[in-house]
C-alpha cells in the first residue's frame, strides 16, 4: 500500500539500511515480504528504474550477503533473479561465495553457480580473497565442508592460493591438528581435476605443510604427504623447533603425543630425514614439559608386578589385549629396551586413542601409562643421551637398566648447560 502511494524503498534509515536490507535481516526472515516488496517496486517503473539491489550497509554487506549469511536461500534466489550482484564484496572483502563456503550449504552453492551461469554475463571470482587473503576454498577447508571443496575445485578454484599468512588450503589442513582423511580427500579431488598441489610451498613463517604436520604430531598425515613428495624435495627438510602444546594433559594424551612423535621420526627416517642433536633436544624438551619423564609411579609399578596371579588386577590385565597376542600384563613385565621386539609406536598411539585402560582404578591406570612411557621412550632417550655424552667426552656412554629416561634426559641437558 505504501508503495502505491509513492513511498520510496531506496531511502535509508539512520543505520544506513534500505527497506530491502531490513527485510533480509535475520529477525525479518520472510521470503513473502521480499516477494511483495519486489513486486510492488516493479509496479512503479520510476522506482524500479532507480532501485539499487546492491546498496550496502555500514559493513559493506548487501541484501544478498545478509540473505546468504542467514541461510535464507529462497530470499537469495529472489535477489539474484532480480539482478543482485553475486560477486560484490563487503568491507572485509567477503563475497557472497565466501559466505556460502563458510556456511556449508553445498546444495545451495550448486544452485548459486547455476543461477550465475544462467543470469549473469560476468562469472563470479572463485579465487577472490577477503581482507585476510582467504579464498572461499580456505573457508571450506577450515570447516571441512567436503562437497563444497569438491565443487569449488571443479569450478577452477586454485589449490595453491595463499592467504595473508602465506597459508594455502593444504597448510590449513596440516595446521589444524586434523587426521589425514581430509588431506587424502583434498589431494584426490585435486588429482581428479588435474590440479597440481605445491607440496613444499612455505607460509610466511617459512613452514611447509609437512613441517606443520610434524609440529602437530600427525604421523599418518606425514606419511600421506611424503607419498606425494619426491626424495629430492626432502633433502633439506628441517624439523620444527617446537611442537603442538597438548592440553589438557591426561595420561592417554601424553602417551599418544609421545608415540606419534616417535612414529613420525620412524616415517621420516625411512626417507633419510634424520634430526640433528639440537632438533632432538627440542623434542626431549617437549616430552619433559608434558611429564613424560616423571618417575613418581615406579614403586606402584613394582608393586603391581609382585601381585599374585589370582589378584583381580592381574586377571584383568591378562585379559586386556592391547595388541594381537600381547596383554597389558605382558607389557608390564617388560623392561626398558625390550619393547620394540613386541610393540610398535603406532600401537602405543592406538592404545591411547582407544582408551583401553580407562576402566582401571586411577592409581593403577597412572602406573601403567608411566610404564608405557618408560618402555616406549627408552631407545630414543638412550640414542640422544649417547650422542650428547659423545659431544662432551671421549669415552662411550654405557646405558644399563639402572638408568631411567629421566637420567638420560639429564645427560642430554647437561650438554646444553656446558655449551651455553
Amino acid at each position: 500500500m505504501l508503495l502505491s502511494y509513492s513511498a520510496d524503498p531506496t531511502k535509508t534509515n539512520e543505520d544506513g539500511l534500505t527497506s530491502l536490507l531490513i527485510v533480509t535481516q535475520a529477525s525479518f526472515k520472510n521470503d513473502g515480504m521480499m516477494q511483495l516488496l519486489l513486486e510492488g517496486i516493479k509496479n512503479s517503473p520510476l522506482i524500479y528504474q532507480n532501485l539499487e539491489l546492491n546498496t550496502e550497509d555500514r559493513n559493506g554487506d548487501t541484501a544478498l550477503h545478509h540473505a546468504l549469511a542467514n541461510g535464507d536461500w529462497e530470499m537469495a534466489k529472489l535477489l539474484m533473479k532480480n539482478g543482485a550482484d553475486p560477486d560484490t564484496f563487503n568491507k572485509v572483502g567477503a563475497t557472497p561465495l565466501h559466505v556460502i563456503s563458510r556456511n556449508d550449504i553445498c546444495t545451495k552453492l550448486e544452485e548459486f553457480f547455476r543461477l550465475v551461469d544462467a543470469n549473469y554475463e560476468v562469472k563470479v571470482r572463485v579465487n577472490a580473497r577477503d581482507a585476510n587473503g582467504n579464498s572461499p576454498l580456505h573457508f571450506a577447508i577450515s570447516r571441512d565442508h567436503r562437497p563444497t571443496i569438491e565443487l569449488l575445485l571443479s569450478r577452477k578454484a586454485d589449490p595453491n592460493v595463499a592467504n595473508a599468512a602465506g597459508s594455502t588450503p593444504l597448510h590449513l589442513i596440516c595446521d589444524e591438528s586434523r587426521d589425514e582423511n581430509l588431506a587424502r580427500f583434498y589431494l584426490k579431488i585435486c588429482e581428479k581435476n588435474h590440479k597440481s598441489v605445491h607440496m613444499n610451498k612455505k607460509d610466511s613463517q617459512g613452514r611447509t605443510p609437512l613441517q606443520l604436520a610434524v609440529k602437530n604430531l600427525q604421523p599418518e598425515l606425514c606419511q600421506l604427504l611424503m607419498d606425494y613428495i619426491p626424495d629430492k624435495n626432502l633433502d633439506n627438510f628441517s624439523f620444527p623447533s617446537e611442537y603442538r602444546d597438548i592440553r589438557p594433559v591426561f595420561e592417554a594424551t601424553r602417551l599418544e603425543a609421545a608415540a606419534n612423535l616417535l612414529w613420525i621420526l620412524e616415517i621420516l627416517a625411512s626417507r633419510k630425514c634424520e634430526p640433528t642433536l639440537d632438533n632432538a633436544m627440542a623434542m626431549l624438551g617437549f616430552l619433559n614439559d608434558h611429564g613424560l619423564f616423571y618417575q613418581g609411579h615406579q614403586r606402584a609399578i613394582e608393586e603391581l608386578r609382585q601381585l599374585p596371579e589370582d589378584d583381580s588386577f592381574v586377571v584383568r590385565a591378562q585379559k586386556t589385549e592391547l595388541i594381537p597376542g600381547q596383554s597389558l600384563w605382558d607389557l608390564l613385565r617388560l623392561r626398558p629396551g625390550q619393547q620394540q621386539q613386541v610393540i610398535k609406536y603406532s600401537y602405543y598411539s592406538r592404545i591411547a586413542r582407544t582408551w583401553e585402560l580407562g576402566n582401571l582404578p586411577r592409581l593403577q591406570q597412572r602406573a601403567c601409562f608411566a610404564h608405557m612411557h618408560e618402555l616406549m621412550l627408552r631407545d630414543f632417550c638412550s640414542k640422544w643421551a649417547a650422542k650428547s655424552h659423545a659431544a662432551m667426552f671421549d669415552h662411550k656412554l654405557i646405558v644399563d637398566d639402572d638408568f631411567s629416561n629421566e637420567n638420560l634426559y639429564d645427560i642430554c641437558t647437561a650438554r646444553e648447560k656446558i655449551t651455553r
